[in-house]
Parts: C-alpha cells; sequence; structure tokens
C-alpha cells in the first residue's frame, strides 16, 4: 500500500515502468534485508541442558554474592556475617495437615542445609513469630545450597529468593507463578527473558518464598494463589520451595495450608545462644570470659533469669539485633536493659534505634543526621506504606520511581497518572522548541516572515510530539540501568544494524548523497551503541541512589544523544548536499540540536525521574523529606533502619515499621 500511491501517482505523470521499478528497487531491497535480519534475529532460542547448566552456574555465583551482601546488612555486621545458631523443629502432629517427609524433625540455622537435603519433595515452610529470624534462616539455606552446588559437592535447582509481595494478582496462578519467577529472573538478574523462562520451565530453580503474610494488604485472595500454584502438581512430582510466612497467618488459611510440605517453626533463641553471639559481636580476649565488660550485668542477669523479660526480648533475633545495634558504641551502657519492666524492654530498644543510628553512622556529605528529623521522614514514608496497603498495593516495598503516583502510591486513576505524566513530559519538551524559537528570532528579527518561519518550525513538533509523550507516559514501574561494555557483542550488532543501515539509506536517497547516507547510518548506530550501553540492572541495586543515578544519568544521556544526532545529520546536509562551509553549517544548523532533544525527551516520556524530582522539591518543602532524598535512603540502609529488597526498600522489620506509626510517637 505504501509502494501503491506514489506509483499510481508516477503514472499519471507519464512515469515510465522502468523508471519506477529503478526508483523503488533499491528501498524495497532493503525493507527484505532489514526484514530478514530482524527475523533471524528474533528466532526462538533453544537452550540444551548443557547450557542451561552453564547459566544456572552463573545464575548461582550472582545469586550468592547478592545474598551474601544481603545477610550482612541484615545483621548489621561486615565481612563473613555469622548468625546466631536458630533453632528450629517441627510443630505438634495435631497441626500438620499434610504428609510430610524426612527423618530429622529439627534443626539449627548452621545445620539447615542438611536438613533441607534429606526432604524427599523439597517442600519447605519455615514459620516463626515477627522477629524471629525466618528471613535470615532462608537466606542462610539459599547460601549453603548454593555453596554445594558450585562446589560441585551437589547438584540440584537454583534457589533464588522472591519477595511474595510483588506477586502480581490475576487469573490461572500457575501459569502466573512461572510467568512472575521469570520475570524476576529477566529484570532482577539480566537475564534474556527466553534464558529466564527455560530455566523455570526446566526446573532448574528452588524458589525461595519471602513473606507469604506480608503480601494481603486488601487483596486476601492473593495468598491463597500462592497457595493453589504450589498445591498444584508442577510435572511428575510437586514443585519443591521454601516459604516464609508468619506462624499464625499461616494456621489462618485453614484449608489453604500446603499440601506434602514439611513445617517447621522457629524457636525462640536460648540464653546460651544469646550469650555466645553477644561475645561474637562483642568480645574482648583480656577478659576471662571473652566478652567486654559492660555486657557483663546483661549476661549475668541473663544467667539468672533466664524465664525473664530481658531473656524473653533478647530469645527473639530481632530483639537481640536491635540491643547489639543500640548498644554498639564503646561508650553505651547495656546495664541499662537490666532496670526495665517486662513491656519496656523492647519499646526501650526502638525508640533509641533511630537515636543510635544517628549517632554511629554519618549522613549524606558526611554531616550528621538529627535523630528527630530521620523519625518525621521515615514515620512520613511508613505512612504512605500503610495508606498504599489500604489500597490494595504493597505495605512493605516503596518504590522510589513511583513515589510521585499519590499519596498512596496507587491512589491516582490510569487516565489521571496518564495526564499528569503527559503534563510533564510535554513541559520538557516545550523547553528546547522555545530555545529553537528564541534563535530564529535573534537570527532572522521579529518580522512577520520570522513569525510565520517560527510557526512552521516549531508548532508541528508539538503538534505531533505532544500526542506521542501523552501515549509513552503510562508506565508505572522501571528498572535501573547500567552501564555494561560487554552489551555490544554480535547479536547487538545483528539487531540494530539492519535499522541504522535502513534509516541511513533513506535520508542518502531523500538527499541524493552517498555520503551522507553513510553519515546517518553510522550516527544512528553510535546512538544505539551509546543508548544500548546502559543494559537493565534489572530489581537489584546496591543503595537508593544508583537506582536515581543511574535513572537519570540514562535519560540525559538519551535526550543529549538525540540533540547530537539530529545536528550532526543536518550539518552533513548542509555541506554535503548545500555546499555550506562547515563552520558556518554547524552555527547555523544549531537549532537542530534542541531539536533533536525534543525528540529524545519524547523516547523518554516514560522515565520517572522528572517526576521524582518535582515529589522531591515539593515534598522537601512541605518537611515531609530530605532534599536529597536518595542520599537519606543510603544512610537509613548503612545504619540498618532499612534495607534494599531489588530495588524497593524495606524497614528493617515490620515491628519497626509498626512503631512509627504508633500516635504515641
Amino acid at each position: 500500500m505504501a509502494l501503491g500511491a506514489p506509483t499510481a501517482w508516477m503514472l499519471l505523470h507519464g512515469t515510465r515502468g522502468a523508471e519506477i521499478a529503478n526508483v523503488f528497487a533499491l528501498p524495497v531491497g532493503l525493507l527484505g534485508v532489514a526484514l530478514s535480519a530482524s527475523g533471524f534475529s528474533l528466532r526462538p532460542h533453544v537452550y540444551g541442558a548443557a547450557e542451561l547448566d552453564i547459566e544456572a552456574r552463573r545464575l548461582a555465583t550472582r545469586i550468592a554474592t547478592r545474598e551474601a551482601e544481603v545477610l550482612r546488612r541484615l545483621l548489621s555486621d561486615s565481612g563473613h556475617a555469622v548468625p546466631a545458631d536458630l533453632r528450629f523443629a517441627q510443630p505438634a502432629a495435631a497441626l500438620v495437615r499434610w504428609r510430610t517427609d524426612g527423618d530429622e524433625h529439627e534443626g539449627s540455622l548452621l545445620s539447615v542445609a542438611d536438613f533441607y537435603t534429606t526432604l524427599d519433595r523439597g517442600r519447605l515452610v519455615v514459620l516463626g513469630e515477627a522477629g524471629a529470624g525466618k528471613t535470615v534462616l532462608a537466606i542462610r539455606l539459599l547460601l549453603d545450597l548454593v555453596e554445594a552446588a558450585l562446589s560441585g559437592s551437589q547438584t540440584g535447582l537454583v534457589p533464588v529468593r522472591l519477595s511474595l509481595p510483588a506477586f502480581p494478582p490475576g487469573d490461572q496462578p500457575v501459569a502466573r507463578l512461572d510467568r512472575w519467577m521469570a520475570d524476576e529472573l529477566a529484570s532482577g538478574f539480566g537475564l534474556r527473558p527466553d534464558l529466564a523462562s527455560a530455566l523455570v520451565e526446566d526446573r532448574r530453580i528452588l524458589p525461595v518464598l519471602d513473606g507469604l503474610d506480608e503480601m494481603d494488604g486488601d487483596l486476601p485472595n492473593r495468598a491463597f494463589d500462592v497457595v493453589a500454584a504450589l498445591n498444584t502438581s508442577h510435572g511428575p512430582l510437586p514443585r519443591p520451595f521454601v516459604l516464609t510466612c508468619r506462624t499464625d497467618r499461616y494456621w489462618q488459611l485453614g484449608d489453604g495450608t500446603i499440601e506434602d510440605s514439611t513445617v517447621v517453626v522457629a524457636k525462640p533463641l536460648g540464653v546460651d545462644q544469646v550469650i555466645g553471639w553477644l561475645t561474637h559481636r562483642f568480645g574482648d580476649r583480656s577478659q576471662s570470659d571473652g566478652l567486654q565488660r559492660r555486657w557483663r550485668p546483661v549476661v549475668t542477669q541473663l544467667r539468672r533469669r533466664p524465664a525473664g523479660a530481658l531473656a524473653r526480648t533478647l530469645s527473639s533475633p530481632l530483639g537481640l539485633y536491635l540491643a547489639v545495634t543500640t548498644y554498639k558504641d564503646q561508650q553505651s551502657t547495656p546495664k541499662t536493659l537490666c532496670n526495665l519492666k517486662a513491656d519496656e524492654v523492647m519499646k526501650h530498644l526502638l525508640s533509641r534505634f533511630v537515636d543510635a543510628a544517628a549517632a554511629q553512622h554519618k549522613g549524606p556529605r558526611d554531616a550528621k543526621v538529627s535523630a528527630e528529623d530521620a523519625t518525621a521522614w521515615l514515620r512520613y514514608f511508613a505512612g504512605r506504606l500503610q495508606r498504599a496497603g489500604a489500597h490494595g498495593g504493597s505495605s512493605v516495598d516503596l518504590h522510589l520511581d513511583r513515589l510521585w503516583l499519590g499519596d498512596g502510591e496507587v491512589a491516582r486513576s490510569p487516565m489521571a497518572f496518564r495526564l499528569a505524566s503527559a503534563a510533564v513530559n510535554v513541559s520538557l519538551i516545550l523547553a528546547p522548541l522555545l530555545i529553537v524559537a528564541g534563535i530564529i528570532l535573534v537570527v532572522r528579527g521579529a518580522s512577520p516572515a520570522t513569525w510565520s518561519a517560527l510557526f512552521d518550525t516549531v508548532v508541528p513538533p508539538i503538534a505531533v510530539l505532544a500526542p506521542i509523550a501523552l501515549l509513552r507516559s503510562g508506565r508505572r514501574q522501571v528498572a535501573h540501568r547500567e552501564f555494561d561494555r560487554t552489551a555490544f557483542n554480535l547479536p547487538y550488532f545483528r539487531e540494530f544494524l539492519p535499522m541504522a543501515a535502513c534509516t541511513g539509506a533513506l535520508a542518502g536517497i531523500a538527499q541524493e548523497s552517498v555520503l551522507l547516507g553513510v553519515t546517518v547510518t553510522v550516527a544512528v548506530m553510535a546512538m544505539f551503541l551509546l543508548a544500548g550501553g546502559f543494559v537493565s540492572g534489572g530489581d537489584f541495586a546496591r543503595n537508593p541512589t544508583q537506582i536515581v543515578r543511574s535513572g537519570l544519568t540514562f535519560d540525559v544521556t538519551v535526550v543529549v544523544g538525540f540533540g547530537l544526532l539530529v545536528h550532526l545529520c543536518s550539518t552533513v546536509q548542509g555541506v554535503v548536499v548545500e555546499d555550506e562551509p562547515l563552520h558556518f553549517a554547524v552555527l547555523n544548523r544549531s537549532a537542530a540540536f534542541f531539536l533533536g532533544m525534543a525528540l529524545g525527551l519524547v523516547t523518554r516520556a516514560s522515565s520517572p525521574w522528572p517526576r521524582y524530582l518535582i515529589f522531591v522539591w515539593r515534598a522537601s518543602k512541605k518537611g515531609r523529606s530530605p532534599r536529597r532524598l536518595a542520599a537519606f535512603f543510603d544512610w537509613t540502609v548503612r545504619a540498618g533502619l532499612t534495607r534494599m529488597a531489588g530495588t524497593a526498600i524495606q524497614f528493617r522489620h515490620n515491628e519497626f515499621q509498626e512503631w512509627l506509626l504508633s500516635p504515641k510517637l
């Protein structure tokens, strides 16, 4: 149809058939080559067993590095983080509704991998109270399984920890679980989507599903969907998994409990385990007991009153962590804990948590962060998460790219979201176009001919780019990007070179210049290389600043790159086609740079980071957040107040998040 209209027009004007064929032969040939190359590059790759083994091993190596860092952050430790030796056991037989397997009925954190390998079906549910150490236990199991697989002592599945609050709602829970696992592998570890799907379909992945009790919000059926997916046969054998959940919530599921699974419950830490870990963290070889003297009153009370208020609080891994963090300073006096009543110990630790973090960790730009300000800011974001959960969103995961959506992060309708996004994007697009208008007015002067040229130059781009920006403004989620030179491989060139060649050929044909066509081809390919180097960093980031900085860097690179591309092509056209001097063409066509920037802004209309900057500016004006929000969250992660879960920020513990929302605070 595209070739038919100009063919008819040429025939009506007396053009011979041979001339028409000559005119259209080159674009038709180039189009055929481009389609063939695209079809070749898009063919699904079939992964063999040996190739999947190699990819699974690479994935296991990346998981080991990532989860070891997560464990160090959870324990607020450095080097080889060693948690307290938490013990677990199977509950009473009356509470177990389905068949279990394995010869062992109890174990500890240090031997959890051995316990798991005795299970024939590999279906393990880890229960415990709030702060009982379920996540730490799951991570320790994951690391031990990965280490065994990498050392060759065991061959099996690659364990991947997934946060269940991110599990999407919908129909067909089994297919949805597989698709979600593949999506998390692709986005979280930068795997090709077809490779991620192949690993899941070939049963190479052991899902470690963390936080069944945290995923409900106003959509309680999501928990039942996960249970239904795990209860449905996955091939000839039930799907192996590891699942963590609060004890009370799991038993509330009733008939929704998981079949053919081994259930274990995390036990409180014993006095000897608490003392052993305190000695590990605050050792002093000069003392006879190997423990710093300031902790001796605490140890004495633990031994004298093993069932007392202090012992009950420190028997929880959460309570022990808070005590260690609060009294980490060598000048602090843990003896204060010995004089508190039963209901005061945990409140005291939570109330001192932010103060201790502010005293022990420097804030952004090596400045001290006020404990009062930090508490107020964290309380605001805890309230946002609470409102997000009430609207069906996650009450656990805080995403920087979604902060501007509304006070509850899901409060705005899709149309309101799109219109607000489009308003921001159109405003950004207008900026370079207004600069173009200013250049035209300065060069030509304010005359009727200038205003006419101005109308012809600026208005059409606005009329074309604004609707496109509206259509591209509907995305609500983004994965951060990192520059990676290894992305420039043969598949990358095979994917984009035909497109660049076709663009250059069309430009060369339009201007009847081979040199212009070659220049455009090289420039477009350079643009693809520049932008393509920022590959998806997936759903994992070392700190919040990395997410924001990488996103803004990518946006600026694309926008400026488009400006340089259009300016280069326009300059070459002026020199080659219109015989302009080089310096004159560069200066005379500077407006093309800003037109290219406008085009680049359209391509990045889905970026949330301009809107993030607007949110931070408005929130800081109202005192709800600091001016450098990402840097502040960097500090909270370092201080142990929050933690990174992929690209989401989570409070260190739900109890701390709930304490921030306490009306007595």
